[in-house]
């Protein structure tokens, strides 16, 4: 199966026939809604594959599979807790096993940012509802790293003092909810409105952006949960401007900026 999934990827990043992109489109959005087990581990190439689709120097593509593309990436988005959408801004977000993190704008097609923060998997990542900040977290790792995505010089240098101090987050055991109601705030319509012009699709970017804050926390056995419990209990809610909840399965833990 993993052979399968990466040829497909493979497959759908390099054809170069609009009707035939947009099948392995319509087969990548099955296997999310009905396997999305077997695509976890190869989601990074699987997700920029689905977003070169939307190039604008390829219009004739990216007319043909816009709608198709927008119904991936909302699958994307609504199943897995490691990759986050911004409609505002539109960007795309995808957390790596490597502990990077990737910003696409879906209206250029193209890598934005790179975050580089955590040395263990990234298991989940949400934006700020302005779409300024970012937050990342290892579950693995023991670490909440948070991002300001237009810090500009001072704030990058002010990022790169701060990044080695951690600090503990409050945690809170409680029920897991709102996550159906999370999910669900994310439209195909968001997705797909503003991503009509730009410029194609460009190499990696690195970023020297830092985080601006990074929390530590220790959850026991329950930082080695199975792909399936992180599919199904793993998630943040901005619960203000300033505080960012993470819920795994009954644990809330609440981190202030």
């Amino acid at each position: 199966m993993p052979l399968c999934v990466s040829t497909l990827t493979y497959d759908a990043n390099n054809c170069n026939k609009p009707f035939e992109k947009n099948g392995y489109l319509k087969l990548i959005s099955l296997l999310i809604r009905n396997k999305p087990l077997i695509l976890y581990e190869n989601l990074p190439p699987l997700v920029e594959s689905v977003v070169k689709s939307l190039d604008p120097n390829i219009p004739d593509m990216r007319d043909t599979v816009l709608q198709t593309t927008t119904n991936v990436l909302h699958d994307l988005v609504k199943t897995f807790p490691s990759i986050a959408f911004h409609g505002g801004s539109q960007k795309l977000a995808i957390g790596t096993l490597e502990g990077a993190s990737i910003i696409y704008d879906l209206r250029t097609a193209t890598r934005w940012h790179i975050l580089e923060g955590h040395t263990k998997s990234v298991t989940a990542v949400k934006f700020s509802n302005d779409g300024r900040i970012i937050v990342s977290c290892s579950l693995e790792e023991g670490i909440v790293n948070i991002w300001n995505l237009n810090p500009g010089i001072l704030g990058m240098i002010t990022g790169s003092l701060t990044n080695s101090n951690k600090s503990s987050g409050n945690v809170v055991i409680g029920n897991r909810n709102g996550l159906n109601g999370i999910a669900s705030t994310i439209s195909r319509t968001e997705i797909g409105k503003g991503i009509k012009r730009g410029v194609g699709f460009k190499n990696s970017l690195s970023s020297s952006i830092k985080p601006i804050k990074s929390f530590s926390f220790n959850l026991g056995e329950d930082a080695h949960l199975s792909i399936s419990s992180v599919l199904d209990s793993v998630y943040f809610e901005w619960a203000t401007e300033r505080t960012v909840k993470l819920y795994v399965e009954d644990t809330i833990m609440s981190f202030n900026l």
